[in-house]
């Protein structure tokens, strides 16, 4: 099949975060949010009213995992009201300098770019073949 590569970066980014979350069953996919590591930081002392100074990486991913939780779950939500249920994987997160998600034999993939807080924000919608109803 064809392989997808998708990047959030460039040489003024340090590090980026990618959350992904799945949701199975009568629509089968995962969706992926990919976030600046500052924008995680900035979301992670609003959430937590902790200084950033305060703040571990575990809990910057924590952040990465509820927003991508969030994101996801409002999209289940979504093609639940037009019949298609699904149920919510635990989320994942990766962080790093230079990283590439490839989604290989995917049926449909969309991509939205936001702007929050005037930071990119990336999110990708892959979709399986539908199973049968």
């Amino acid at each position: 099949g064809e392989v997808w590569q998708k990047e959030l970066g460039g040489d003024s980014v340090a590090a980026i975060h990618i959350g992904s979350v799945g949701f199975v069953g009568a629509i089968n996919g995962l969706v992926y949010l990919y976030m600046k590591t500052d924008f995680v930081a900035d979301a992670a002392v609003k959430i937590t009213g902790l200084e950033s100074s305060e703040l571990g990486g575990d809990m910057v991913s924590d952040v990465c995992g509820e927003l991508t939780n969030i994101f996801g779950g409002g999209f289940k939500n979504a093609i639940a009201n037009l019949g298609y249920d699904s149920m919510l994987t635990i989320p994942t997160v990766f962080s790093g300098d230079e990283l590439r998600i490839s989604t290989i034999d995917v049926a449909r993939q969309f991509r939205a770019e936001l702007l929050v807080n005037g930071q990119a924000v990336v999110a990708d919608l892959v979709l399986a073949e539908p199973s049968p109803r």
